[in-house]
């Protein structure tokens, strides 16, 4: 018995360590997750009126699948660069939800130009009212990320 766990163990190590195996946590690979930097270099430049379009926060969850399905289904139509995720495990973000009226994920928050805060909670809920605003032709920033 131990013979065969020890060749378990040594191709599960040797499968790991192969260049060819994508790891979680590979830091090649760019977080679907923006920086606070980021989010309030964004939030300071709507409230300055430098730019007048909507911002769409969606805050989520690794640990949630409902989040991850919302992100796949979004980058699947093209539109997970259109808006901004925030990851609440980060102590900014979950800091940051709180401030939102936000308890549960995943939410989404829209913040227009005339600077008033609509929140929507839950995945069918976060999913249809993007869609919607998608489709109505109003302005959309589109957040291009480095990397």
């Amino acid at each position: 018995m131990k013979k065969y766990l020890l060749i378990f163990l040594s191709a599960f190590c040797l499968a790991c360590a192969s260049p060819h195996v994508k790891r979680e946590c590979d830091p090649a690979e760019k977080s679907k997750y923006s920086s606070h930097e980021e989010v309030g270099e964004l939030l300071k430049a709507q409230s300055e009126g430098l730019s007048s379009e909507n911002i769409y926060l969606i805050f989520s969850a690794n640990y949630c699948p409902a989040c991850r399905k919302l992100y796949q289904v979004l980058k699947k139509e093209g539109l997970s660069k259109k808006v901004i995720f925030i990851d609440i495990e980060k102590t900014w973000g979950f800091l940051f939800s709180r401030e939102m009226n936000i308890s549960s994920v995943p939410a989404l928050a829209v913040i227009t130009s005339n600077k008033t805060i609509q929140v929507h909670i839950g995945l069918k809920e976060v999913y249809f009212n993007l869609k919607k605003r998608m489709n109505s032709g109003k302005n959309i920033k589109l957040i291009q990320r480095n990397g």
